[in-house]
């Protein structure tokens, strides 16, 4: 598992036009081991660090954070830290475009982000 999850994460890497082609074929291998709970737990204490608790900030009510926030917990996925990146990018200026854009620029489509719940007004 770990040696075909590198092969993927290394050909996501290193050819952009793949990355499509390369999150889906990483999809059926089997999950487990790994550290998908070091991941977790560093997009949580990131989310602590920023003030998000428990997917909102005071003020701020983000459906789209608080289910995903739930996700960690249950099938965290390297995919993850591209959404908590683009979430904080989104709290630095405040303009959802900067989210979208950002997801965008590292190959999450919006489609991709609809199937999980973060789709259109996630960053609203």
């Amino acid at each position: 598992q770990k040696g075909v999850s590198l092969a993927f994460a290394a050909l996501y890497a290193r050819y952009p036009a793949a990355r499509v082609w390369a999150r889906m074929c990483i999809t059926i291998v089997p999950r487990g081991g790994g550290n998908g709970d070091a991941i977790r737990l560093e997009i949580l204490d990131i989310m602590r660090r920023h003030g998000i608790k428990e997917g909102h900030r005071p003020g701020i009510e983000d459906k789209f954070i608080e289910e995903w926030h739930q996700k960690l917990h249950t099938n965290c996925a390297p995919d993850d830290i591209i959404i908590a990146e683009a979430y904080i990018n989104f709290l630095g200026s405040g303009n959802p475009d900067d989210y979208w854009q950002y997801l965008h620029g590292h190959g999450l489509s919006w489609e991709y982000m609809a199937s999980i719940g973060g789709g259109k007004g996630s960053a609203n």
